[in-house]
């Protein structure tokens, strides 16, 4: 039964190669479409061709001559020179684009695992960084330890590192290469996209809360006396009101008005890492805390205004937090600076008032529509003359002047940051 069978397999094959070969071709033409030959063999034969149309479009067109020529050799001596070729299904030519071989060698080489560690000016790791192989989606972020392994890279790739708030590199890989070493720099164009939040940092544009930023270039323009003056004007929503005329005086702050049923609608303020409350304004006191910080010292100033963003700080931050760093050393050479200037103060306007001579006639008038009798004379009210003016016996053009001297640099295992300040400025009313 079994032989009866493959017998019976033999006889079939042997007669659909027999139809195959049986297929004659007669078909001469120079420069003619694929595609038209596909027609004129499909109407000699019975034979149905199959394409895609973006196959076809890189066939070239040819010249044959077939003269009872057998289907397949046909098919050959047309797709010999095409990007093309064939295959029989039964009845149907499936026509389909060949596939480049793959050379022996052709491959690149490639670094089967590749180690590295990002660190920065001082030597610190980076974690969190981005490492991306140049061109590929292929890439990784540094561990705690800011270090990262990278498999199968190819050689003379170029790597991308960077990280929030430093400046991004690219590192072309040498062959054979399998540990590196990056080092980022500081970026102090990307410090103004960052805000200081708390304990930490986060992007102005996933912050969800109410922030203001104030430019600390704004606040040098600015002869003012203390940090909150330079608040003044600089942020919506924060109102700055000074409580008197005193030199040095506190003023009064009030980030979206009072919030607290206490009487204290104090915003707290966090210096470095250190919070405090001007106590100076719920005591009554003349002296104001926050002019003994100076402000040529400042490097950023952030308000926080809603509970979203000072909600870190409890109810102490329930008035609004006002966050300020001040300048650090850096690495490299060390950096004198020297700020000063000197200019005068008086009033804007004085009150305007009659002098003495017109102070009498205006007596004398009065008296006069009143029916009574003069009460100066006209030699009297000449005499008086233009008398004293109170105005300038008290005001005066007083003066006011900054001196500012700061020294910073250090290397990457130190860094220092000195800074002596010298500001005096006497009122307008004397005494």
């Amino acid at each position: 039964m079994y032989k009866l069978m493959l017998s019976l397999f033999l006889f079939f094959f042997l007669k659909a190669t027999a139809v195959c070969n049986s297929q004659q071709i007669t078909f001469s033409g120079k420069n003619v479409p694929l595609e038209k030959v596909f027609a004129v063999i499909k109407q000699q034969t019975g034979y149905v061709f199959f394409h895609r149309n973006e196959d076809m479009a890189a066939a070239k067109p040819v010249t044959v001559t077939f003269n009872n020529t057998p289907l397949e050799t046909a098919l050959k001596m047309m797709l010999k020179d095409q990007p093309l070729r064939y295959s029989l299904q039964g009845n149907t030519v499936v026509i389909s684009r060949k596939t480049s071989p793959v050379q022996q060698g052709s491959e690149q080489p490639a670094i089967d695992n590749l180690q590295g560690k990002v660190v920065n000016e001082k030597g610190e790791p980076i974690p969190g960084a981005t490492v991306q192989v140049k061109g590929t989606g292929r890439g990784t972020a540094t561990n705690v330890n800011g270090a990262f392994t990278l498999t199968n890279v190819p050689e003379n790739a170029v790597l991308v590192v960077s990280a929030l708030g430093l400046k991004s590199k690219e590192i072309t890989l040498s062959p054979g290469q399998n540990n590196i070493t990056v080092t980022l720099e500081g970026d102090t164009e990307a410090l103004g996209e960052v805000v200081v939040v708390g304990y930490g940092q986060v992007r102005k544009s996933d912050l969800t809360g109410s922030v203001a930023s104030i430019p600390v270039g704004e606040i040098k323009k600015v002869a003012v006396t203390s940090l909150d003056q330079a608040l003044q004007g600089r942020a919506a929503g924060v109102q700055v009101t000074q409580n008197s005329g005193a030199p040095g005086a506190s003023t009064t702050i009030r980030i979206r008005g009072g919030n607290s049923i206490q009487g204290d609608n104090e915003p707290l303020y966090v210096i470095d890492g250190i919070p405090f409350k001007n106590a100076g304004v719920s005591t009554g006191s003349a002296f104001n805390v926050l002019s003994t910080l100076n402000p040529a010292d400042i490097e950023s100033i952030n308000i926080l205004k809603d509970a979203s963003s000072t909600a870190i700080y409890g109810s102490r931050g329930a008035n609004g937090v006002v966050i300020i760093t001040t300048k650090r050393g850096k690495a490299g050479k060390s950096i004198i600076n020297f700020d000063t200037y000197y200019g005068t103060q008086n009033v804007r306007r004085k009150y305007p008032v009659l002098n003495a001579s017109e102070y009498a006639q205006l007596v004398n008038e009065a008296n006069t529509n009143d029916g009574l009798p003069a009460v100066y004379t006209p030699d009297q009210v000449a005499a008086f003359g233009k008398g004293t003016d109170w105005q300038d016996e008290i005001l005066r053009t007083a003066p006011i002047a900054n001196y500012q001297l700061s020294v910073s640099g250090g290397d990457e295992k130190t860094q220092y940051a000195l800074s002596a300040g010298y500001f005096t400025q006497q009122g307008i009313i004397k005494g």
